[in-house]
Parts: C-alpha cells; structure tokens; sequence
C-alpha cells in the first residue's frame, strides 16, 4: 500500500531503529571499559576460578590499552544521538563534556595502574550513563518544545 499513513509509519519504525541502536552501541562501549577496570583489580580471583576476563588472559597493559579504545570509541557514539537530532544542544554539550570526563578517568587508570583509579572509573561510569541520560531526557523536551515555539 502506498496511502501517507503507512509510510509515516514505516517512516517512525525506523527512527526509531536507529535510535535503538544508537543506545545499544552506546552501552556496548561503555560496558568493557569500567568493568575491565575491575577485571584488573580482582585478576587474581579470576584466575584461580579460571574465568578467562582479559587482564588473566592478554595481561594488564592490553587490558590499559583495550580500556582506552573503549573510552574513544564512547565519546563518538555518545554522541549519535545527535545525528538522530534528539538531545539538542544541552546534550550535546553535556555529553562531550561527560565523555571527555570518562577519557581522563580512563587515562588516568591507565596511567596509575592502581586499584584506587580502576574502582574510580567504574565509579563514574555509574554516573556518566545516568547524567548522559539525564541530559538527553532534558535536552529532548528543551529542544522539542523549542522547536514548537
């Protein structure tokens, strides 16, 4: 059928497709990088019940370097939400800010290799994904009614 109806339809269905995955990429690279983090501090009790977490397996530098690419690649895809144009200019700005944040907790953990700095980072990670979302749900209503205005 061809009637406006169900192509506004089929139109929203994949809005919302992308939005959803948008979220999913999202969370799959916040994930690794604060629980590697802790993979590192509690690495001996991984390999005594032979659970083969990155840090008992590759070791603690690839471990660092892993967390690191996680934490680049979350900035990016932080922000496709963005290409979706929903958040607007609050989340924008809150979520280079928030992810620029998570990159120097991130560095920082690689840096120091302490316990101090791993439980740190996944600390705020824990308030990055609830600021982040935060900033979208406010950005989304600040920006939709300023585009009815």
């Amino acid at each position: 059928r061809s009637d406006g109806t169900l192509n506004r339809l089929g139109c929203r269905q994949r809005a919302y497709f992308y939005e959803c995955l948008a979220y999913v990429s999202h969370h799959f690279c916040l994930d690794p990088a604060p629980f590697l983090g802790f993979g590192a501090v509690v690495k001996n009790d991984y390999k005594e019940a032979n659970v083969p977490m990155l840090p008992v397996v590759a070791g603690d530098r690839r471990t660092r370097i892993e967390i690191l690419i996680y934490s680049v690649l979350l900035i990016g895809v932080s922000l496709a939400p963005v290409l979706l144009k929903a958040g607007g200019t609050i989340y924008t700005l809150g979520g280079i800010l928030l992810g620029l944040v998570f990159l120097r907790q991130a560095f920082l953990m690689a840096k120091l290799k302490t316990d101090k700095s791993a439980y740190a980072l996944f600390g705020y990670s824990i308030v990055y994904l609830l600021l982040l979302f935060t900033l979208l749900i406010v950005g989304s209503l600040v920006h939709s009614s300023v585009l009815k205005v």
